[in-house]
């Protein structure tokens, strides 16, 4: 699927390419959503630019990420996408020629798709390629931010529900933290990336990028990997505070049993010596043998209780 990005007096204009004469000059940017070879032919007839194929884009080393060649200036970039119950990072390869940027990935990436409505609060308007990609990256930080506004206040709730909830939620409660922590990684390892990125196309002259433009981008990513750092500690902390809880109340479980074991033994040793069938047993004719052999059990299970409570145990 290829969508073309176009700037007109009107402002920026987003269509579908249903054809290769939709190919035309005036796009600025092409995005290639898991193109088939037949769209891969017609970017190669209109504009020259030979589209790599989504499966190289998992490549992690760092001269893969970003490179130049012949075909102009590629950056590979992760995107977060995250809900309530998932989190998964979508390689996107961007490309710049000079003339246009073009963008492939294997999945919908809502910051694409959204790019073109969200334009009216960038800094520098997307007027060439460069500008457009910065945009991209703002709106990629944006929504970075958000998510981690999200997962703080999650971990608000969560804090409260660790501290006063019981044993059964707290399964519950771990599977949120781990999924939090999850996004929380991966949303982590794209800003490691974009930092990169942005000091690379930095040290590159010929994009004229403005230092203070730049200065801006990597001062937002910066405060975001210092909220991703404090995020992970929360978690970190909040992952060993339910532990904790669920081996305190395993605990008291135990000492439950603990206690019993400790109430009735005395009782049970009592009832085990009036149990043995010996013929001669003083208290087997005796007409208040039972009632006294009831009466001492009670009173050395009660004894136990007493003592445990006087020393707080209990």
């Amino acid at each position: 699927m290829l969508t073309a990005f176009t700037v007109s007096a009107r402002g920026p204009d987003r269509r579908a390419v249903r054809d290769r004469e939709d190919l035309t000059e005036d796009v600025l940017w092409l995005d290639m959503l898991n193109p088939s070879e037949l769209e891969r032919q017609w970017v190669l007839d209109a504009y020259g630019h030979r589209a790599n194929f989504v499966d190289e884009l998992i490549e992690i080393e760092a001269s893969a990420r970003y490179f130049h060649d012949a075909g102009g200036d590629h950056l590979r970039l992760y995107f977060l996408q995250a809900d309530e119950r998932s989190a998964r990072n979508i390689d996107v390869g961007f490309t710049l020629d000079g003339k246009r940027l073009y963008s492939l990935h294997a999945a919908d990436v809502s910051a694409l798709k959204t790019f073109h409505t969200q334009t009216e609060g960038l800094s520098r308007p997307p007027t060439d390629p460069i500008s457009i990609l910065l945009g991209i990256d703002a709106l990629r930080v944006a929504v970075l931010a958000d998510t981690f506004e999200r997962m703080h206040g999650e971990l608000e709730s969560l804090s409260g529900a660790i501290f006063s909830g019981g044993e059964r939620v707290m399964e519950a409660l771990l599977q949120r933290l781990g999924r939090i922590e999850d996004a929380n990684g991966k949303a982590r390892l794209g800003m490691i990336e974009n930092r990169r990125a942005l000091s690379a196309f930095g040290a590159n002259g010929k994009h004229h990028l403005e230092a203070d433009m730049l200065s801006e981008h990597l001062r937002d990513v910066d405060s975001l990997m210092s909220h991703s750092q404090y995020l992970f500690e929360k978690v970190d902390f909040l992952m060993d505070s339910a532990l904790g809880m669920i081996d305190i109340q395993h605990s008291r479980r135990l000492s439950i049993f603990t206690v019993l074991s400790v109430v009735l033994m005395p009782p049970t040793l009592i009832a085990s010596i009036y149990g043995m069938n010996f013929r001669h047993m003083p208290e087997l004719d005796w007409l208040l043998g039972y009632p006294m052999a009831l009466a001492l059990m009670l009173a050395v299970a009660v004894g136990p209780i007493v003592y445990l409570r006087h020393k707080k145990w209990l």
